[in-house]
């Protein structure tokens, strides 16, 4: 690797450690974005791609756990380090499957996902987040290896990107980075953060850039950084289609800040941000929002505390 390409790499990653480090309060090791330094970021600091800010939304990182009726229950960890309630979320959610987020930096490795698998003990676990930026693994082989050396009671599975496989009567497509789509066996559609304007764009299946080709009953974001969450895919994948529309579920913290970026989605009622912690029913949406039938009725949905580290330890290391 020439000097020029390791500068621009260790700049880059400078700027987004700097960024995190700026924008993030560390309470009880859970990671809080404070809006009004978030905003000042977004102003100042640019990221690599199309100007794009580290941060464009003030909530808190999370994960999500999808409850799905007489079948599975999926966590979706989300960007996270290694937390003291792995045993909560095994003894109270029980998840059946697990999508972990794996590059060594700004998250869990595979040490600390060996150690939380052996706690949550799921059936299955999903590998994502490799191949998009450039420090990060190109694959997650050093994952699978682990995962089947020592936890061989859960099976794991590497998906390519655009890749369409089941796994417990759930339909999964690896959208590259993050994101995810999952099919019910009723039909409904759940996505987990939908991006490629910033560092996904080689990995994004394009038949699922458009509203009308995601064709998501339920958008979930799991945190305001600029590589899970950009207000301009939104804006085309939560337009209506008929009488099948997105939501967007997400942390109470972001609504005020999210409906300035999103205005067209918030006016039409898409933007409905919940508590952590606690199942939501699609009969509890409807009472507190008002929502149409065409929110997915088989799945009860929970917000997940995470624990986003900075990376700037990692970075330094």
């Amino acid at each position: 690797m020439s000097n020029k390409i390791l500068s621009v790499l260790l700049a880059v990653t400078l700027i987004i450690s700097l960024g995190s480090l700026w924008g993030v309060t560390l309470l009880n090791r859970s990671t809080l974005l404070i809006p009004e330094q978030i905003i000042e970021i977004r102003k100042d600091v640019a990221n690599i791609k199309g100007g794009l800010p580290p941060f464009w939304g003030g909530w808190p990182a999370q994960g999500w756990m999808v409850k799905v009726e007489d079948g599975p229950t999926v966590y979706f960890a989300g960007d996270t380090d290694l937390m003291i309630n792995w045993e909560a979320i095994r003894d109270f959610y029980a998840p059946d499957i697990v999508v972990a987020t794996h590059s060594k930096i700004y998250q869990m490795g595979v040490e600390e996902w060996v150690y939380a698998i052996n706690i949550i003990q799921p059936s299955y676990v999903l590998a994502s987040h490799h191949n998009s930026f450039p420090f990060y693994p190109k694959d997650d082989s050093d994952f699978v290896i682990a995962m089947n050396e020592r936890t061989p009671a859960t099976g794991v599975t590497l998906p390519a990107p655009g890749e369409q496989f089941e796994i417990m009567g759930l339909e999964f497509t690896w959208l590259g980075h993050s994101g995810f789509v999952m099919e019910t066996p009723n039909g409904s559609r759940i996505v987990l953060d939908p991006e490629w304007k910033a560092v996904n764009a080689a990995n994004y299946p394009p038949q699922y850039k458009t509203a009308e080709g995601l064709a998501a009953d339920l958008i979930l974001i799991t945190h305001g950084h600029f590589d899970h969450f950009n207000p301009e895919v939104l804006r085309i994948l939560l337009q209506p289609r008929g009488d099948r529309i997105s939501y967007l579920a997400q942390l109470f913290e972001f609504s005020a800040f999210t409906q300035k970026l999103i205005p067209e989605a918030a006016a039409r009622g898409q933007l409905l941000p919940i508590n952590l912690g606690v199942w939501i029913t699609a009969e509890d949406m409807r009472n507190a929002y008002g929502v149409s039938d065409s929110y997915p009725d088989d799945v009860q949905i929970a917000g997940i505390f995470a624990t986003h580290s900075s990376g700037v330890l990692s970075t330094i290391r």
